[in-house]
């Protein structure tokens, strides 16, 4: 499915598995992971996708024909259908994090993408994310989509020998369908 400025969304397949691996482990501060993953962890991950129904995972890729890339991946985990919840997971290319209109731009796709599917094909009534207080930038980006803090989970996670808050935010759908005017279909 293509989206704006030329980046688009597709199955993570098995050969994108060791890259995803690659930047989790480069990016672990920001990640509730707390140690490498390791090559058969991955496998056993990706062979889990399939079977797993709280979660819906997507590959992020920019350009097209043979110049596509990939450049990421996000989703919606933690998919409560009985609530009609989930929360929102996203992980760009290590480098493209380290330059913030890039970044920004893969994000916003990807937030795109993901309150449309959550919204429209899954008809979730809300996204939420949680996110550690020392990503402004990123928290930044969330709120100016229109995702509204809820609140902060005080010393909520302990990283680089020191405790930090986890800031939640959220979008309900009524919000969604109020600040965008849909002139395309997910499928």
């Amino acid at each position: 499915m293509q989206s704006e400025n030329h980046r688009s969304f597709g199955p993570i397949k098995k050969e994108h598995i060791f890259l995803i691996q690659k930047w989790r482990n480069e990016q672990m501060d920001v990640l509730r992971q707390r140690k490498k993953i390791k090559h058969n962890e991955q496998i056993n991950w990706f062979n889990s996708l399939k079977k797993d129904r709280k979660q819906k995972l997507f590959a992020i890729f920019e350009g097209k024909g043979l110049r596509k890339k990939l450049i990421g991946y996000c989703g919606l985990t933690n998919i409560d259908y009985f609530n009609h919840r989930a929360e929102v997971s996203f992980l760009a290319d290590t480098k493209r994090t380290l330059l913030y209109s890039v970044y920004r731009a893969d994000m916003v796709s990807a937030l795109s993408y993901l309150a449309s599917y959550a919204f429209l094909k899954l008809n979730l009534k809300k996204i939420f994310t949680e996110t550690y207080e020392f990503r402004k930038k990123h928290i930044k980006i969330i709120e100016q989509f229109g995702l509204r803090k809820d609140g902060i989970l005080r010393l909520h996670i302990f990283l680089r020998n020191k405790y930090y808050n986890s800031v939640i935010h959220s979008m309900l759908q009524g919000e969604y369908f109020g600040k965008k005017k849909f002139t395309r279909r997910v499928e």
